[in-house]
């Protein structure tokens, strides 16, 4: 069986290659209008009972829709991250960094704010 495909692909091997060329350009062609249906979660069907959902949980809670920083601290030899001078090194890092993009940081989260958050 396996012969049969390789003189078949050998023998019609120009037709092969024509129609994998067309199957990839027929594929960019589709693709490039699904933009217009899908969205960051995949498609978005207006009538559906997840998109009102959806809707009514972002006019509650509003919607996140930046990306994440995390930002991994190690302590210095000898210290601990419980180390108050490295803690409020850490704090007052985070600080400058929220104050120098106020637009581009909503807020930090973390250990030193949160210490419950410890993994």
């Amino acid at each position: 069986m396996f012969a049969w495909w390789g003189r078949t692909v050998y023998r019609y091997r120009f037709i092969v290659i024509a129609v994998m060329v067309a199957l990839c350009l027929g594929g960019g062609i589709y693709g490039a209008s699904l933009g217009k249906h899908v969205t960051q979660s995949g498609f978005y069907d207006e009538g559906s009972q997840s998109v009102h959902a959806s809707l009514l949980a972002d006019a509650a809670y509003g919607r996140d829709t930046s990306g994440h920083i995390i930002a991994i601290y190690t302590a210095p030899d000898g210290k601990t991250v419980d180390d108050p001078a490295f803690q409020k090194k850490i704090l007052d890092n985070l600080a400058a960094a929220e104050k120098a993009h106020p637009d581009k940081i909503l807020r930090s989260i973390g250990y030193f704010k949160s210490p419950e958050l410890l993994s």
